[in-house]
C-alpha cells in the first residue's frame, strides 16, 4: 500500500533524526514520532489490507537553492523565497 509505505518511510526518517539528536529529550520525541508513524502503517494495514491507498502527502517542488526544508516549514516560517507576500 502506497500510503503504508509513505508512513513507514516518515518513520524511519524521524529514527534518522533520533539517531541525529543533540539531547536525549530530542532523542525520545523523534524516537515517539517514529512510532507514531509506524502505528499508523499497522493500523492502515490491518484496517484496509485490499486497498490501494493514495497519498495525502502531495510532492512538493522546491527550487535546489530553497532553504526551506519542506512545505511546512515553508507555512510556518513563511519563507518569502517560497512563499511570496
Amino acid at each position: 500500500m502506497r500510503l503504508a509505505s509513505e508512513f513507514r518511510t516518515h518513520a524511519q526518517q524521524c529514527r534518522k533524526l533520533a539517531e541525529e539528536a543533540a539531547n536525549p529529550a530530542s532523542c525520545a520525541y523523534w524516537t515517539g514520532m517514529a512510532a507514531v508513524w509506524d502505528s499508523l502503517a499497522v493500523h492502515l494495514e490491518e484496517t484496509h489490507p485490499q486497498s490501494e491507498q493514495s497519498s495525502v502527502f502531495p510532492p512538493v517542488d522546491l527550487e535546489p537553492s530553497c532553504p526551506c526544508a519542506s512545505a511546512r516549514r515553508r507555512r510556518q516560517d513563511g519563507c518569502a523565497k517560497c512563499n511570496p507576500p
